[in-house]
């Protein structure tokens, strides 16, 4: 019995030391037999192993310099691959369809991706279509069917990839990139839940994707992708966690037939930290911040956008239904630069120039027609006229903003409808909104703004609105200071027909909106501002309008230091037509000065000027600001001295207002006309009677001797008041102008009429 046992433990031990010899030379036969041979399937195709390295029973396997080569050219190569199957014995994996990964390394890699008539492989290999070409004709039986129905379970507890380049090369794309590092711990291919954690570095070199035969789109090289994520929950619809950060994008289109580039973007750093998301599930998503710096739209073009920094700091995303929302909390934009360039019939350049481009790249066949715009906007008139279409407003998504702030930025204005183009840059130092929310018809937004105008200009406003209410409310406040008015001068010559040489505005302004129903005051200050009159229909308009010249308002309201002021009320209904058409801000201007005017020049002539106001005159329907009048008895030519004293106040006015001009018009009243022609008839027989009585040489009366028509009579008025004006305070004819008698027949006595 016990030399039994001793012989079945040597046969056993010879057992063990014959099996231990096969595969110690297995190991030592198998590497030189693989490392280089061709597949049958692969016509010209190549595999070659500098060092193989496979140890059975613990389940190793490395591989130094893997070179995939097809008709002598490399097509892929792997520098160095190990890994550790130890968890799980090689054969025992085999048998149960089974490969646990504990540990896997792939370095300096090299992969170039063909597509062939729409099949994808290695430089033309087509190792996927090799595999299955025999497989689709041959049949299967059911106990093969079952066989090949199990899938493989691949667990991999650690894999590290490192300097991986990938090319790809297709019709519509061409591209390099190279995988810096991917690492991938904890998957299981067949598990129910997700416990996985990824981390990816790419490089993207060049990349050309064709958009249409004439175009593409070509990726600029330097830009690196780095994403961190945790992947936990079901397989299927996992909660993924991590941050994402791009870096040096920088994109353009590209005319396949002059080959010539134009930058469509560029981008420094996209970053999004600490995002939170289960879109697969529809469920919520978060993130505690995102970051974009240094991008810029059409960085190359004169119509470019350009944005420093924007950060966010939280954002939120639920999908619920009916109910869902995205809040946006701590939007911060610092330096964003924009150029808007109006060009003829104001159309916007930036916009154009996207026009070009998109029209440049989406087929002709592709743009909508006429039919479907129309049939668009009818549908889209219709759902207003209703409403609004049912469907949209119930799953429209509640956009929810807060903490808004735009600091550090400008606007240029360039508007090529004149010559030279008006230019307006506006720098924005602040401008701030504390919350919006679209689904809150009463949500209360109030915005702070701080910019100047032109470097000098400044603007501050502060207010509060309900943009979304039925009945929209609005309080809000807006102070400028030291506008220049010259950059502003070809809108407003367009307007009035009046240039500006100098001047400054500033204006104090408070208004609320309740409903459709606005009201506003206004202070406007108005410093050293010099006209030119240089359009005459134009002018006139708005010289009527005020009831005297434009500047001879303005020279009339200016102060000792050359200013004006103006109270300027603006109310009513904003659906007017009067607003609609911008002529509610003529006409409230025009009233301001004119009351305005009539006020100062009634408190200038004080205790006289009872009389001054506004109104036409005879024939003439323009409106004109009339002063007293200066009565004359019948037949008085010279002034009397209630006269000179209304005119002292004149002459004072005029000295002190030397841009003032009066117009002087005599009126002979129908009956001074009668009485003319009474006094002619008296003198005729006085003539007659001396003649009779042989008193040829004895004058005629005084009274009789002095009387004239009524032509020579106003003369003689309107002589004694140049006379008068001239010789008292050196008041001339370019400033004391006349015009032609007329006749009032209503009037009972004559008069000269003043008006400015």
């Amino acid at each position: 019995m016990k030399r039994a046992f001793q012989s079945f433990l040597i046969v056993l031990l010879c057992l063990i030391l014959l099996i231990a010899g096969i595969l110690a030379s297995v190991e030592l036969w198998l590497p030189a037999a693989v490392r280089k041979f061709s597949p049958d399937y692969m016509s010209g195709a190549q595999l070659d192993i500098t060092e193989l390295a496979i140890k059975w029973r613990k389940a190793d396997l490395n591989l130094r310099g893997v070179q995939l080569k097809k008709d002598g050219k490399t097509q892929a190569s792997i520098a160095g691959l190990a890994v550790d199957l130890r968890s799980q014995g090689l054969l025992s994996g085999l048998l149960d369809q089974t490969l646990i990964v504990d540990g896997i390394r792939i370095d300096n890699a090299k992969l170039t991706v063909e597509e062939n008539q729409g099949q994808w492989g290695l430089r033309g290999l087509s190792l996927a279509n090799a595999n299955n070409t025999e497989q689709k004709d041959s049949p299967s039986t059911d106990s093969e069917a079952k066989t090949e129905s199990k899938p493989w379970q691949v667990i991999i507890n650690d894999a590290r990839l490192e300097d991986i380049a990938v090319s790809v090369r297709s019709e519509q794309l061409d591209s390099d990139i190279t995988i810096k590092s991917l690492t991938l711990d904890h998957f299981d291919s067949l598990g129910d839940t997700l416990k996985s954690e990824i981390t990816l570095a790419l490089n993207i070199d060049k990349t050309a994707a064709a958009i249409n035969p004439k175009h593409k789109i070509v990726l600029a090289g330097g830009s690196n992708i780095d994403l961190k994520l945790a992947a936990t929950g079901p397989l299927t619809t996992p909660d993924l966690k991590g941050q994402l950060q791009l870096e040096n994008i920088a994109a353009s289109l590209l005319q396949t037939e002059d080959n010539s580039e134009q930058a469509l973007l560029s981008l420094g750093k996209i970053k999004l930290d600490n995002f939170n998301s289960a879109f697969l599930n529809k469920a919520n998503s978060q993130a505690q911040g995102l970051f974009i710096e240094d991008l810029a739209l059409l960085p190359e073009h004169d119509q470019g956008q350009k944005l420093q920094t924007l950060s966010i700091a939280n954002i939120e995303h639920h999908p619920d239904g009916d109910n869902a929302s995205l809040s946006l909390q701590g939007i911060h934009i610092n330096g964003l630069h924009s150029q808007l360039t109006f060009l003829k019939d104001y159309k916007l350049g930036v916009q154009e120039e996207l026009n070009r481009l998109l029209a440049s790249i989406v087929p002709a066949e592709n743009a909508p027609t006429p039919t479907q715009n129309e049939s668009n906007k009818g549908t889209v008139k219709a759902e207003e006229k209703n409403g609004g279409s049912n469907d949209e407003n119930k799953n429209a998504l509640t956009i929810t903003l807060e903490d808004i702030q735009l600091l550090n930025s400008g606007i240029h204005i360039r508007d090529d409808n004149y010559q030279p183009a008006v230019a307006i840059p506006i720098a924005i130092e602040r401008f701030a909104v504390d919350q919006f929310n679209s689904g809150d018809k009463d949500s209360l937004s109030r915005w702070v703004l701080s910019a100047n105008v032109d470097k000098q200009g400044l603007v501050n406003s502060e207010g509060a609105i309900k943009p979304l209410a039925e009945n929209m409310a609005l309080q809000a406040k807006l102070k400028l200071e030291h506008i220049k008015l010259v950059t502003f001068s070809p809108y407003i010559e367009k307007q009035t027909g009046y240039f500006i040489h100098t001047g400054q505005l500033s204006l104090d302004s408070q208004g609320q909106l309740d409903g459709k129903e606005l009201q506003s005051k206004n202070q406007i200050d108005l410093r050293s501002i010099e006209l030119e009159r240089v359009s005459a229909d134009k002018a006139d308009q708005v010289d009527q309008s005020i009831s005297m010249p434009l500047d001879s308002a303005l020279g009339l309201l200016r102060d000792d230091n050359g200013d004006v002021r103006l109270e300027l009320p603006v109310d009513g209904n904003i659906d007017s037509p009067e607003f609609g058409s911008g002529d509610i801000l003529k006409q409230v201007s025009s009233r301001a000065l004119r009351e305005a005017s009539v006020a100062y020049l009634k408190y200038a002539f004080q205790p006289y000027g009872t009389l001054i106001s506004v109104g036409s005159w005879l024939s003439d329907q323009a409106q004109k600001i009339r002063l007293d009048s200066l009565a004359f008895d019948n037949g008085q030519t010279e002034l009397s001295e209630q006269q000179k004293e209304y005119l002292q106040k004149l002459g004072e006015l005029l000295q002190k207002k030397e841009q003032l001009r009066v117009r002087a018009c005599p009126v002979i009243s129908a009956s001074e006309e009668r009485w003319i022609e009474a006094q002619k008839t008296l003198q005729a027989q006085a003539q007659a009677q001396n003649s009779e009585a042989g008193n040829s040489e004895q004058a005629p009366s005084p009274d009789l001797a002095d009387i004239k028509d009524a032509n020579q009579l106003a003369e003689a008025r309107t002589e004694s008041l140049r006379r008068f004006m001239k010789a008292r305070f050196d008041i001339g004819p370019e400033r004391l102008l006349t015009c032609k008698t007329q006749t009032d027949e209503k009037s009972t006595e004559s008069y000269i009429h003043l008006e400015i």
